[in-house]
């Protein structure tokens, strides 16, 4: 019992010392909008795998959605002429009612300090 309790420990006091890099933020946040998408936007995944058009009532039918090579679900449009890097070319579209979409804005709210709105917004967007 006192071995099991050892290991608890070690095992613990590894994991507090253990710092989570930009990278596996990245790929945890990737990972939750992957999840979120296809329950916010399931008709227009669909559409968008099975090469069909979108009905005319999608909000996003003007802002030339696609599904890119991690599965995940960007927008295109003008930035395509630009020469900035994929990842702010094609942003991600988060939908406005899932609590998912809430934490992410209010983390970021956080950690800027509670920034004003526009800097807010240009941040989530970077």
């Amino acid at each position: 019992m006192q071995e099991v309790h050892k290991q608890l420990q070690k095992s613990q006091s590894q994991q507090a010392s253990t710092a989570l890099s930009t990278q596996d933020i990245d790929q945890c946040q990737t990972c939750c909008v992957k999840m979120v998408k296809p329950v916010c936007y399931a008709q227009e995944m669909m559409n968008l795998m099975d090469k069909q058009e979108f009905q005319s009532s999608s909000s996003l039918k003007t802002l030339h959605p696609f599904i890119d090579n991690e599965v995940l679900f960007r927008l295109g449009g003008r930035l395509q002429q630009c020469t900035l890097v994929y990842q702010k070319m094609y942003q991600m579209n988060l939908p406005s009612n899932p609590h998912f979409t809430q934490i992410v804005v209010s983390a970021e709210h956080i950690i800027l300090h509670y920034a004003g709105p526009q800097h807010l917004i240009e941040s989530l967007r970077d």
